[in-house]
């Protein structure tokens, strides 16, 4: 488990991105927006080596003037590894601790700073775990439906619940909802979206498009 951050407000540098960011998620960036490679620059008189990523809401990422809005409940990273790559820096980075109530600062960067509000750790799973085996039988059900295989699912509920999230068939409103939700909450909506999917994949006789998730950049 990831140790949980201050319950203060928090100051930090912003990267927005057209996609939800979960924690232990891994998240890979091609950057090579002047603005972000100063952020890289900026990281260790920061004293982190953590940035937040937030959902766009309105606008594009690349582009100065063509960002319009945010997200209110987004995920900081920590820098795993970064790569040059010519006048680009490859970075891979994880999700961390979620955050709320984004509340834009000036610095005089060119990129986003805002004082954020760190989201509630839940407390240990108690009880008999039904509903976490209602979102396991429920990830089963929505495969064979999709006819797809699924490979080794997380045995850890909450690490079992990020990667659904990050990876299944939700909109960015649903996944929004996940990340700023309580476990309990989390559970009962991704449970209700896969059936949903499901139902529907058996009602359509189709099969979802599976696209790939490639590299992000800025």
């Amino acid at each position: 488990m990831m140790s949980a951050p201050s319950p203060q407000r928090r100051e930090i540098p912003l990267f927005p991105l057209g996609m939800v960011q979960f924690p232990g998620q891994p998240l890979d960036l091609r950057i090579f927006e002047p603005r972000y490679l100063q952020l890289l620059d900026d990281l260790p008189e920061l004293g982190d080596r953590e940035f937040g990523v937030v959902a766009i809401s309105s606008g594009h990422e690349v582009g100065e003037n063509n960002l319009h809005g945010i997200a209110s409940t987004g995920c900081a990273v920590r820098i795993d590894h970064t790569w040059p790559a010519g006048s680009r820096i490859l970075l891979r980075a994880t999700g961390t601790w979620r955050f709320t109530n984004v509340e834009i600062v000036n610095r005089g960067t060119p990129y986003l700073t805002a004082h954020v509000q760190p989201l509630p750790e839940d407390p240990p799973l108690s009880g008999d775990g039904s509903a976490v085996d209602g979102l396991i039988a429920a990830v089963v059900a929505y495969a064979e439906s999709a006819q797809l295989e699924l490979g080794t699912i997380p045995a850890d509920p909450d690490e079992l619940i990020w990667w659904l999230a990050a990876g299944g068939p939700f909109t960015q409103t649903e996944r929004l909802h996940v990340l700023g939700g309580t476990r309990t909450e989390r559970i009962a909506l991704l449970t209700r979206c896969l059936r949903r999917e499901a139902m529907l994949l058996r009602a359509t006789g189709s099969v979802p498009f599976q696209g790939d998730r490639r590299q992000n950049t800025n």
